[in-house]
């Protein structure tokens, strides 16, 4: 798996992140197992930057764009 692209955007005090995944030929991902466990992976990564925010930071959205186009 490569994150082909990642995008940071914010909307007021709302923070999104968006990443473009693809396989390591350059292909979007396709099989719902491997969706999932790319999804798992991602929200654990998200969730551990959480966990290091200092009191009073906006949490993180957490959002995937799987697969590329």
């Amino acid at each position: 798996m490569v994150i082909s692209s990642a995008h940071i955007s914010t909307y007021g005090e709302r923070v999104v992140d968006v990443f473009y995944v693809k396989d390591v030929f350059g292909l979007k991902i396709n099989q719902g197992q491997k969706l999932r466990q790319i999804q798992r992976r991602l929200a654990a990564a998200l969730g551990a930057e959480q966990a290091d925010a200092q009191p009073g930071e906006a949490p993180v959205a957490q959002g995937a764009a799987l697969g590329g186009g």
